[in-house]
């Protein structure tokens, strides 16, 4: 209820949104370029919290990707007032610079050690190769994306971000179970 209320508060300030999660969104922010987005971000976040209580971190950037980094040095970082906008060329690379491959949204943990192995540790190591090294060396359309995305060309569609599916680790028993004791142990085991 809580979150359905954030994202309420949200849609009646922008242009387009989509949510992708239980607790995040992206903001269409197309014809606000008039607006000071950053003063614009710390105004949403204060009224989220005057109305809900709820502190919120806001990441404006040019892609997805980048506004997802920007949420995180936003919630990370005081001094950005929990709004982070990554809006000039020099500001992209100082915020991949300091981002390690691992955080970054679309890498995911496999590509990550392997990304490592090769001596990428930060977005930036990662988003200053050629295209044509990340397309031999990934060779995943994912990848790709993230790629071109760290360097600032938006290629992940709004309309992806609805189609996302739900991802759950889950265990199951060989037959029925129905020993409280047994059921207890492995319930245990599993979140321990």
């Amino acid at each position: 209820d809580m979150t359905d209320r954030v994202m309420s508060l949200i849609r009646k300030q922008v242009p387009g949104f989509s949510r992708y999660s239980i607790d995040e969104g992206f903001c269409l922010l197309q014809g606000m370029e008039r607006f000071d987005l950053k003063a614009w971000g710390e105004e949403l976040h204060r009224t989220i919290k005057r109305c809900t209580a709820m502190t919120v971190s806001i990441g404006i950037g040019s892609t997805k990707t980048l506004a997802k980094m920007a949420s995180h040095y936003a919630k990370k970082y005081k001094g950005f007032n929990h709004c982070c906008f990554i809006d000039t060329d020099e500001r992209r690379i100082k915020a991949l610079e300091k981002y390690e491959i691992e955080e970054v949204w679309g890498i995911g943990r496999r590509y990550a050690a392997r990304l490592q192995a090769l001596g990428i540790k930060t977005a930036l190591d990662f988003a200053s190769h050629a295209d044509s090294w990340v397309r031999a060396t990934l060779n995943n359309v994912v990848a790709i994306r993230t790629w071109k995305e760290l360097n600032g060309e938006d290629c992940i569609p709004m309309e992806d971000m609805s189609k996302k599916k739900s991802i759950c680790t889950s265990r199951s028993f060989p037959g029925m179970v129905t020993d409280m004791d047994a059921l207890r142990t492995s319930i245990s085991n599993f979140a321990a």
